[in-house]
């Protein structure tokens, strides 16, 4: 859960602001304006156009790993467990890399799936 900044920890500013009526300053806090509360500017963005960014940058992505297999394409010898044999290494890259992602995806399924455990047994017994 994010939870803003805590602001008593921070100084606030001042600034001399002059009475209209008044040829001395007076000294008053100046008060920040919130940055995520901003009402005179509305977010017109659909899910439709933040599907095609998406998919924009998917096909970027997809055109860098194709140009980054053709010019690694050396042969290079690889060995796993009792297996071996030869390929292009920019395949070879690509495989280690999906290997370590798919390594990421179910050590963060296994620990959300630990939070969840532990949630429900509070929200059955709160004590």
């Amino acid at each position: 859960m994010l939870t803003p900044p805590d602001e008593s920890d921070q100084e606030e500013p001042t600034a001399t602001v002059a009475s209209p009526g008044d040829d001395r300053g007076i000294v008053r806090p100046r008060v920040p304006e919130p940055s995520g509360l901003r009402s005179n500017r509305t977010n017109n963005r659909t899910r439709a156009a933040t599907l095609w960014g998406a998919l924009g940058f998917g096909v970027f992505f997809l055109l860098a790993v194709l140009i980054f297999i053709i010019q690694n394409g050396a042969r290079a010898r690889v060995h796993f467990v009792t297996l071996q044999g030869t390929l292009p290494l920019g395949v070879a890259l690509l495989l280690a890399a999906v290997g370590g992602a798919l390594v990421a995806v179910f050590l963060g399924a296994v620990r959300i799936t630990q939070l969840r455990r532990v949630a429900s047994r509070h929200r059955r017994d709160p004590t």
